[in-house]
């Protein structure tokens, strides 16, 4: 019995085998095909090569073999009358599930997809998301403390740093960072120049040669410049607000950004040096000193020229109503009531 089962094949065996000739003919056949029209192409041409007969040659060569295995599977397809039946029905049945199975894994590579997609979804609540936006906007992290940021986000819940909106923020706010500190490094630049230039002209007069000196910057040098009024104003206004200015009296105060740039467009206003100094002088002192400073300035704009017209009479009430509104001092002889006196003057004759 067992030499029967090993010399005759099962009925499973001739199935795959009957499967694995399909395939075969098939690829077959698609060969003699492009073939058959590569040597119908050489037949056509009208501009003929040396090459092309050995080309005719062995195109021919190979339709014959392919051929002649086409008619070999052709004739082992022939299968037993009693067992065609049965063959065609396991094919059948084989086809069946191969397709069964490949809609079962198109159905799990989705489920396995939208299972990952749904992680990813609920890894995070909106909440937690929330509350790593705010750590990453905190002013605390803007300075530049961007690893600090990442890792109070991470103790919310690990790999939050990495979510898509939190990265974009933490991206964000590090490019700001880095714009800043560009900022800064200009700012000491200029900072350093104008000190330069106070420095030769101061040693020009005592006629002592500049490249005498060492102008190297020392830590020392640095950390001046950085305690600088002036420079420190900049740096709230480019962080909006958010850095703390240090003034002399030790005391650190965050400068509103409008505040900041009221006192930079005044101290800009000045023309002398001498004048620029002592303003900046005067604010460098407290956060009270700054907005008295800011406030004087804000009053001597609002100071206007006056003018008078009219008549000798009209002039003279017009200087009685100013003296009234406190507008001149009183008491002193100003430049009106010189004016006021020889106008009168010159109406006594």
């Amino acid at each position: 019995v067992s030499k029967v089962k090993k010399d005759k094949p099962s009925l499973l065996q001739k199935a795959m085998k009957k499967i694995k000739e399909e395939v075969e003919l098939d690829e077959s056949q698609e060969q003699i095909k492009q073939l058959e029209k590569m040597l119908k192409d050489l037949e056509k041409k009208k501009k003929k090569t040396p090459g092309d007969g050995y080309a005719k040659m062995k195109i021919k060569e190979l339709l014959t073999d392919l051929k002649s295995k086409k008619e070999e599977v052709e004739l082992d397809e022939k299968l037993d009358k009693e067992d065609e039946p049965k063959v065609k029905e396991i094919i059948k049945k084989l086809k069946g599930a191969s397709q069964a199975h490949a809609g079962q894994a198109k159905d799990l590579q989705k489920a396995v997809t939208e299972k990952d997609e749904l992680d990813e979804a609920e890894a995070y609540s909106p909440k937690q998301i929330k509350m790593a936006i705010g750590i990453a906007s905190d002013p605390r992290y803007k300075g530049g403390n961007y690893s600090g940021a990442v890792k109070a986000i991470e103790k919310i819940k690990g790999g939050l740093s990495q979510h898509k909106q939190v990265a974009a923020v933490l991206k964000r706010q590090n490019e700001a960072l880095g714009e800043n500190l560009d900022g800064r490094t200009r700012e000491y630049r200029q900072h350093r120049e104008r000190l330069e230039s106070l420095r030769s002209k101061r040693l020009e007069a005592r006629h002592i040669d500049p490249a005498d000196i060492d102008t190297s910057a020392t830590d020392d040098d640095i950390k001046s410049a950085d305690k600088n009024i002036m420079m420190q104003l900049r740096k709230s206004v480019s962080l909006r607000g958010q850095y703390s200015v240090e003034f002399l009296d030790k005391k650190k105060v965050k400068v509103p950004q409008k505040i900041a740039l009221a006192v930079i467009a005044k101290y800009n206003s000045l023309r002398k040096p001498m004048d620029k100094e002592k303003f900046q002088a005067k604010i460098a002192k407290s956060h009270k000193d700054l907005l008295m400073g800011l406030k004087e300035s804000l009053d001597e704009k609002k100071k206007k020229p006056v003018v008078f017209k009219g008549t000798p009479k009209q002039i003279k009430q017009q200087m009685k109503d100013l003296k009234k509104k406190d507008k001149i001092k009183i008491g002193e002889e100003s430049t009106l009531d010189r004016m006021n006196k020889k106008l009168q003057e010159k109406k006594n004759g």
